[in-house]
């Protein structure tokens, strides 16, 4: 080893680099440091003008998001993942510090980092937080519905042509 020269792993990355110095990254882990602190600044001035940082799953079965049992909620969910990508400026830099927008993640994720106005980020997440509830109680409503009635035409209190109609009407 001469001029001060190492041919040990970089500790950035591990690959070796032989014109690196012992107590430097090698060129390439540099220019990611450099980069990463210019998103750092970008998030920081975005976030100091009033923007929220957040990140969402880059699809939209990467999210959390609502779910009733034998229900399809797939439209709904749609449109809160358009709802993030039409509000949020896509940033490159991909901090610790964001919010999350819709949910937790299922499971390994690609995520969408960026920035939204903080009254719209707080918006989506207060949504998201109401629509679970909301369609659980009006999924459990219609199985009482659907109880009642056939209570009602076990004991006799519909016909079953009644009984038709009043199950055609719940589907409208």
């Amino acid at each position: 080893m001469s001029g001060g020269r190492t041919t040990k792993p970089c500790p950035g990355c591990g690959k070796v680099d032989r014109f690196r110095k012992p107590d430097e990254v090698c060129r390439d882990c540099k220019e990611a440091l450099v980069e990463a602190a210019r998103y750092r600044k970008l998030a920081q001035e975005r976030t100091a003008a009033g923007e929220a940082y957040v990140r969402y799953g880059a699809a939209v079965h990467w999210n959390k998001t609502v779910h009733v049992h034998g229900v399809d909620t797939d439209p709904v969910n749609l449109a809160l993942f358009d709802l993030a990508q039409a509000v949020v400026v896509r940033s490159e830099w991909q901090g610790k510090n964001s919010q999350l927008l819709l949910g937790e993640y299922h499971y390994d994720v690609r995520w969408v980092y960026g920035n939204c106005p903080v009254p719209v980020a707080e918006a989506i997440i207060r949504l998201h937080k109401t629509l679970q509830p909301l369609l659980d109680a009006t999924y459990n409503a219609g199985v009482l519905r659907g109880a009642d009635l056939l209570r009602r035409l076990n004991a006799g209190e519909l016909s079953p042509v009644e009984f038709a109609e009043a199950k055609e009407k719940c589907r409208k």
